[in-house]
């Protein structure tokens, strides 16, 4: 699988610690997650600006929710 740089997607200085690292963190798997379902229709042009703000406006968007769903599913488990 090719990788790619998703927490590069967020302009300079656009994050913030704490919220920024985990802003990064959800860049990655939101990245990755869009990454395998493009390879699995065969979708080469993946790492596409259109791709790279989608991916920067959700980790923006959600850095306290995501945490809080995965301790729900964690305890659901």
């Amino acid at each position: 699988k090719p990788t790619f740089n998703w927490r590069a997607s967020f302009p300079a200085g656009a994050t913030s610690a704490p919220l920024g690292e985990r802003a990064e963190k959800i860049a990655d798997i939101v990245g990755d997650a869009l990454r395998d379902l493009l390879l699995s229709k065969a979708e080469n042009n993946i790492y596409t600006e259109h791709n790279r703000e989608f991916v920067a406006a959700i980790a923006a968007e959600h850095p306290e929710t995501i945490p809080t769903i995965l301790a729900r599913l964690d305890k659901n488990a």
